[in-house]
C-alpha cells in the first residue's frame, strides 16, 4: 500500500482539504509556507493526515463486532476500514473489535478469542492497554 499526505485546515464545517502530497516532507514544507504568510489561510491550525490509497481488495471490508463481557454480540456491522473508533470499548463498556473480513461467523469467532486474552489479562474496559498490547489489531 502507498500513502498520500493530505494537508487539512479548519474544524466541522470549516474543515477543507488544502493539498495533498506524495511525501511528508512535501506536506510539512507546505505547511510551513503557509504559516510564514502574510495572510495564512486558518490561523495556523494546518494539519497533515496520513491515508493509505490503492488499498488490496482483501482489506476493503472489516466486520465489527460488538461484545459485551460474557461473549454476547451486540451487533455487527460491516465497515470501509475507514476507521469507526479509537477505542476498543463503547460508552456502555461493550468491546468493539474489527476483523479484515466480511465472514460475520469468522470475526465472531476472533473477537470471542480476543476477548478472552482480555479478561485473562485483567484489561476489560481499559482501551489504552489494550490498544498498546494489540496495537493495530484494535478498531481504528
Amino acid at each position: 500500500m502507498s500513502e498520500v499526505f493530505i494537508v487539512t485546515a479548519g474544524s466541522y464545517s470549516d474543515y477543507r482539504i488544502l493539498a495533498v502530497f506524495s511525501s511528508k516532507e512535501g506536506a510539512k514544507a507546505y505547511t510551513e509556507k503557509l504559516s510564514h504568510t502574510e495572510l495564512p489561510i486558518s490561523r495556523g491550525n494546518y494539519e497533515i493526515e496520513e491515508w493509505d490509497i490503492d488499498i488490496p481488495a482483501e482489506h476493503w471490508l472489516k466486520t465489527v463486532i460488538c461484545m459485551d463481557k460474557e461473549g454476547n454480540v451486540i451487533e455487527a456491522w460491516l465497515d470501509d476500514n475507514n476507521g469507526w473508533m479509537n477505542s476498543g470499548f463503547d460508552s456502555y463498556g461493550d468491546l468493539v473489535w474489527g476483523v479484515e473480513t466480511e465472514d460475520r461467523n469468522r470475526a465472531i469467532k476472533v473477537v470471542n478469542e480476543v476477548r478472552g486474552q482480555i479478561i485473562a489479562l485483567g484489561l476489560w474496559g481499559k482501551g489504552a492497554e489494550v490498544r498498546q498490547i494489540f496495537g493495530q489489531r484494535m478498531v481504528k
